[in-house]
């Protein structure tokens, strides 16, 4: 196994890794939301909300800095247009990692929006410190945004940026 293709993978087994732990945190702060009872605590979901929301922050935040830089320093200067992502060689790659980088980033800002409407919520609900039936349903409807809004972005890094990244990738 060459250098370059153990680099790819260790970086698709990262990634993998990366992205099953904020599935799992994602599915854990879902299903306390949805355990949530009137007149209980907030604090068992707040903790995990918490949880998920710092390692997702970490992860878009280190994303940022390595994947867009990594994408932008190996394309060509002159773009490619969208409808030639297949006719000439290179052309799809190449509009990818131009277009990516900014994708990615506005994906995370979007990420970003969503954690912060669950904080608004709990923020809100957190003086009374109890749950009612309005609290939990408000909070259900935006774990389950911010839940949808992170697969969307795995997604697309799965299909796209990680792809990108191993087309680029040298043995550095």
């Amino acid at each position: 196994m060459s250098k370059e293709t153990t680099a790819s993978s260790s970086i698709e087994r990262c990634a993998g890794l990366i992205h099953q732990a904020l599935r799992t945190e994602a599915t854990r702060a879902e299903e306390l939301v949805s355990q949530l009872e009137p007149g209980g605590s907030l604090q068992p979901f707040r903790n995990a909300f918490d949880n998920w929301a710092s390692a997702l922050l970490y992860v878009t935040e280190r994303e940022d800095r390595m994947f867009s830089q990594s994408l932008v320093g190996h394309v060509h200067q002159e773009a490619p247009s969208p409808a030639s992502n297949g006719d000439a060689p290179g052309g799809r790659e190449e509009w990818v990692g131009l277009v990516m980088p900014s994708t990615n980033e506005q994906e995370h800002l979007e990420l970003t929006r969503k954690m912060e409407a669950v904080l608004e919520v709990l923020n809100e609900e957190i003086r009374d410190q109890q749950v009612i039936t309005r609290t939990k349903q408000h909070l259900y409807r935006q774990v389950m945004t911010l839940r949808m809004a992170q697969e969307d972005h795995l997604e697309t890094e799965a299909a796209l940026i990680l792809p990108a990244l191993r087309a680029q990738m040298g043995e550095r």
